[in-house]
């Protein structure tokens, strides 16, 4: 596998939970329940007025002239038959059109076999073989995922996003993993082998007197934020340096005082709004995290107002239905607390989570 890419063969195993495997058939789709999706070339590809694909243009509004989609246009697919596919597509000069392409364009493979589906967690993803990354995609484990096609290292896939479908590519290898040499496995064989990961996350506290000297131009505070403490202990284990919360401030783009959450994609940092109590979910999510090498921040609001973490880590048996109790944290303020749920217990709703 392609573990210098992030994710070992140990957490794949464990964290791509066991496959559920059926036969079926690519989903129905329509133009409310469309595929996003890429060409599969580098070279612009034209677009036809109607399915024989014999007069270049649009279909909808209908117009003949040199129609083409390119290799950057993310497109929707709302019609796939024998040799050809019903799409729509961004035009820089009058919005978006529609037309027929040749099925081809976006799949070697004619649909005419069934496909599989499997539950797993999967988060490389690319828009066409050996091509660029499919951007803010990811596959989760209760999500139903259909294969299409084959094409040397890669296999084609269908999974779903919100409302739509998209479909891209992953490496073979992974899809291998998790879809096991028996489909079978997940009713007969469930995973029993226990799983130990910790990342060495330097720990900070709050009340360190280092942390309380003043910011260059600022008053010297009493105690350090929370979420800047965190942030210097994710910070100083991707950098393998040690940055104090003073620092990590410098950072970072602030509001009104406020954290600019935007401004975390300058350290090629990513967060997801919520507000709920923790999720399984959720949870996976920070597994597959960790599995990757991040510690990841959580913030959370309880009685006493908001707090964050750090989980750092996970000790268990990946099943289904994850425990909190078994992910361990790094808490800036209360350093007794080692595990999840201790913190969940007085912090009860999830507000953000930082990766």
């Amino acid at each position: 596998m392609k573990l210098k890419h992030a994710i070992s063969s140990a957490a794949l195993s464990f964290f791509l939970l066991a496959p559920s495997m059926a036969d079926a058939v690519v989903p129905g789709i329509s133009p409310d329940k469309y595929i996003k999706t890429y060409i599969l070339g580098t070279e612009d590809i034209p677009v036809y007025t109607d399915k024989s694909l014999t007069v270049q243009g649009t279909a909808k509004p209908y117009r003949e002239y040199d129609s083409a989609i390119y290799p950057i246009d993310e497109i929707k697919v709302y019609e796939i038959r024998d040799d050809w596919a019903y799409v729509s597509y961004p035009t820089s000069w009058s919005g978006w059109r529609e037309g027929y392409i040749p099925l081809s364009a976006i799949t070697p493979n004619n649909f005419s076999q069934d496909g599989k589906k499997f539950q797993g967690i999967l988060k490389i993803i690319f828009r066409r073989p050996d091509g660029p990354r499919y951007k803010s995609s990811s596959i989760w484990n209760d999500d139903i995922v259909y294969t299409v096609a084959r094409s040397g290292d890669y296999t084609q896939i269908i999974y779903p996003a919100v409302d739509v479908y998209k479909m891209a590519w992953i490496w073979s290898d992974v899809y291998d993993e998790c879809v096991a040499a028996n489909p079978a496995n997940a009713s007969t064989n469930p995973v029993t082998e226990r799983y130990n990961m910790r990342l060495d996350v330097p720990y900070y506290s709050q009340n360190d007197r280092r942390h309380k000297k003043s910011l260059e131009g600022e008053a010297e505070e009493d105690t350090p934020d929370c979420l800047m403490v965190a942030m210097a202990m994710k910070y100083s284990y991707h950098t393998k340096s040690r940055i104090y919360p003073r620092d990590m401030k410098k950072k970072l783009k602030f509001q009104g005082g406020q954290l600019e959450f935007a401004s975390l994609k300058d350290l090629s940092y990513s967060y997801l709004n919520y507000h709920s109590l923790v999720r399984n979910s959720m949870l996976n999510r920070i597994l597959v995290e960790l599995a990757y090498g991040k510690p990841v921040l959580l913030g959370a609001e309880g009685e006493d107002g908001s707090h964050w973490v750090v989980v750092t880590g996970y000790d268990g048996i990946p099943t289904e239905n994850l425990s909190a109790g078994n992910f361990f944290i790094h808490d800036p303020e209360h350093p007794e607390d080692k595990t999840l749920d201790q913190f969940l217990k007085q912090h009860e709703t999830i507000h953000r989570m930082i990766f």
